[in-house]
């Protein structure tokens, strides 16, 4: 069964049918869709790629994931995984995403609107919900924070862009856990295996699993 979440209403969804302006929010917010290009392949580090495919093939195709941030990596993870939950804000990119899931006909792929903060969904998730976690979305350090609980033990969490100065604060929440991090050009891709069997450093958050 794939996941069931609270139902959001959409900004700029479908207006009631007397009003005609409806059928013109729709058809602008599908033009605009039209225009966005979805890749099948995450735009993550290369070797990040590989260590999640065989992170999630050693899962038999079970997984079950949260991604915060839809992109090519949703079409990407609906081969590898059992379940996937995508959580997208932006209402153009969310139809491109969306489209694309239907080409491939993926029935183990749910793309959810979202409102931000993205992090605000995950207070009615439970513990140890997720194999896999991926922050690639707006928010991401408290997206990290507020998802860490939702990884399995012997689970992994991964950050991509964290290169990025500003996601320095994500990084070191997570520091007493195992990390790999690579890098392409411009951009790198950091991986965390998750444990609840952790001696956190005195300098850590006494109990990171415990934020909602």
């Amino acid at each position: 069964m794939l996941f069931d979440i609270p139902n959001k209403t959409e900004p700029n969804g479908p207006l009631p049918q007397n009003k005609p302006v409806a059928s013109n929010m729709e058809s602008t917010h599908t033009n605009s869709a039209a225009k966005i290009k979805i890749d099948t392949i995450p735009l993550w580090a290369p070797e990040a790629i590989s260590e999640i495919s065989l992170f999630l093939l050693r899962l038999n195709r079970k997984a079950r994931v949260l991604e915060f941030g839809s992109g090519g990596s949703t079409i990407w993870l609906g081969t590898y995984a059992g379940e996937v939950l995508s959580l997208e804000h932006d209402t153009n990119y969310r139809i491109a995403v969306q489209q694309k899931i239907e080409q491939f006909e993926f029935c183990n792929v749910k793309l959810e609107f979202s409102p931000l903060p993205y992090y605000s969904i995950t207070q009615s998730m439970r513990d140890e919900s997720f194999d896999l976690v991926i922050v690639d979305g707006r928010n991401r350090v408290e997206c990290i924070k507020h998802s860490l609980r939702l990884v399995k033990s012997g689970g992994m969490l991964v950050l991509d862009d964290a290169q990025r100065t500003r996601y320095s604060e994500g990084r070191g929440f997570l520091e007493a856990f195992p990390t790999r991090r690579f890098f392409s050009k411009n951009r790198s891709t950091q991986l965390w295996e998750i444990s609840r069997e952790i001696n956190y450093p005195v300098n850590a958050t006494s109990n990171p699993f415990t934020i909602k």
